[in-house]
C-alpha cells in the first residue's frame, strides 16, 4: 500500500479588535494557526492534494505595550481564568515584576517583555505520532517569539488536542510520544517539551521557554519537516469528511 509524503505548512489568522488603549483586550493580539499537508511530488497518474491535519490557538500578550500606555497589568490578565492563573505563576502580588522563583528559574525572563501564550493544539488522528505536533509549536515560536521574554504553554490533554481515547498513548500521541507511552504524567509531559528546552514553572502546571535560550536548529532535535500518510489513512479520512 503506497504511502504519501506531504510537505507542511502552517497558516495564520490574527484577531485584533478596532479601538484605542482603554480596553484590555487591545493588548493580547489572538491568533490560529491551521496545519496543511500537500503532497505535491504526484506522478503523471496521480493528483496533487492537500489537507487540514490541524491547527493551534495562542495568544502574544504585549506587555511592553500596556507598560507604555500605563494600563493596569491586572486587567490585561482578567481577560480570562488562564490568563488570570499565568499571572499568578509568574508574577508577584503587585504584578509589577517576576516573582523570584520565575527569575530563578528563567534568570532572563523581563517583566517588561512580552509573552507567547500557547493554548490549544488540535490534531487530526492520522497526523499524530510522528512528532509534528511539536515541529509545529517550533515554527509558532521562531515565527512569533520576537520581542516576548517567555513563551508558556500548558501542556494538558483538555488543552492539547482530541484526547482519542481508542488511540494507544492517549494524549501522548498527538504530541509524538511513540505508542505505549502513557503520555498522562506531568513528569513525561515536561521530558518531551525540554526537547525544546521547555521547564516547569515553579508551582503551576505551566511550563516556560525563555526567547534569550539558543535553541538547536530543527534538524538536530530530529522534527519532521513534513508527514507521512498511509493511503488507508488517506481514504479514510476523505470517507469521513464527506459523510
Amino acid at each position: 500500500m503506497k504511502n504519501y509524503d506531504l510537505q507542511v505548512s502552517v497558516k495564520y489568522f490574527a484577531e485584533s479588535n478596532l479601538g484605542d488603549d482603554s480596553e484590555p483586550d487591545q493588548f493580547c493580539l489572538r491568533m490560529r494557526a491551521g496545519i496543511f499537508g500537500s503532497y505535491l511530488d504526484a506522478a503523471p497518474e496521480e493528483e496533487a492534494f492537500s489537507l487540514p491535519l490541524g491547527s493551534v490557538n495562542f495568544t502574544l500578550v504585549r506587555m511592553g505595550n500596556a507598560l507604555e500606555a500605563n494600563f493596569p497589568m491586572r486587567e490585561v490578565f482578567d481577560l480570562s481564568q488562564e490568563m488570570t492563573d499565568i499571572a499568578a505563576a509568574l508574577f508577584d502580588s503587585s504584578y509589577e515584576e517576576m516573582k523570584p522563583t520565575v527569575t530563578k528559574t528563567f534568570p532572563y525572563a523581563d517583566f517588561s517583555g512580552d509573552l507567547l501564550v500557547i493554548e490549544s493544539l488540535d490534531l487530526e488522528a492520522f497526523a499524530r505520532g510522528q512528532r509534528l505536533g511539536l515541529s509545529v509549536i517550533y515554527r509558532i515560536i521562531q515565527d512569533w517569539e520576537s520581542g516576548c521574554s517567555l513563551t508558556v504553554i500548558q501542556p494538558h490533554p483538555e488543552r492539547m488536542g482530541n484526547t482519542g481515547d481508542e488511540i494507544p498513548g492517549g494524549v501522548g500521541d498527538e504530541f509524538g510520544f511513540s505508542e505505549g507511552s502513557s503520555g498522562d504524567s506531568k513528569d513525561d509531559l515536561d521530558r518531551y517539551f525540554s526537547d525544546l528546552g521547555f521547564k516547569r514553572i515553579p508551582e503551576s502546571r505551566f511550563l516556560g521557554l525563555p526567547s534569550s535560550m539558543a535553541r538547536p536548529p530543527i534538524f538536530e532535535l530530529a522534527l519532521p519537516g513534513g508527514l507521512e500518510i498511509t493511503e488507508e489513512a488517506l481514504q479514510s479520512f476523505r470517507t469521513e469528511n464527506q459523510e
